[in-house]
């Protein structure tokens, strides 16, 4: 199939496929004409892909592991443990970002608070 079907299929664009390739996840075959040609298990790579990055791993992590993660039966231990790893780090670092954030929304709602009392004390006053 040639790359408007492969989008068609998964939903992405030709832009992105094209970033999957340089990225490794994707190996096209190329015609005389140098048109890309993809197969049944491209369409797969691609929606495991977007199903990683979904999940919040980079294009260089789900590069590494998407083959070990979707393949996994065939998979060497030591890969499926490096997959892990990479995943427990994302795991990880989201919720360290989530952390940071519920302060940063804490202090917004005091922020807001300390604003809203002096606007009401100024409008009582008048």
């Amino acid at each position: 199939m040639r790359i408007g079907e492969l989008c068609a299929r998964t939903g992405t664009t030709p832009r992105m496929v094209r970033h999957y390739e340089r990225a490794g996840i994707l190996s096209p075959a190329r015609e005389s004409n140098r048109y890309r040609t993809f197969t049944e298990e491209d369409v797969e790579l691609v929606l495991d892909t977007r199903c990683l990055l979904d999940a919040g791993l980079s294009l260089t992590d789900a590069a590494e592991i998407v083959r070990t993660v979707c393949g996994a039966e065939s998979a060497p231990l030591e890969s499926l443990d490096k997959a892990l790893d990479r995943i427990r780090d994302r795991q990880l670092r989201i919720a360290t970002r989530i952390d940071e954030l519920l302060g940063m929304q804490g202090k917004l709602d005091e922020l807001y608070e300390l604003t809203s009392s002096a606007r009401l004390s100024r409008a009582g006053g008048r």
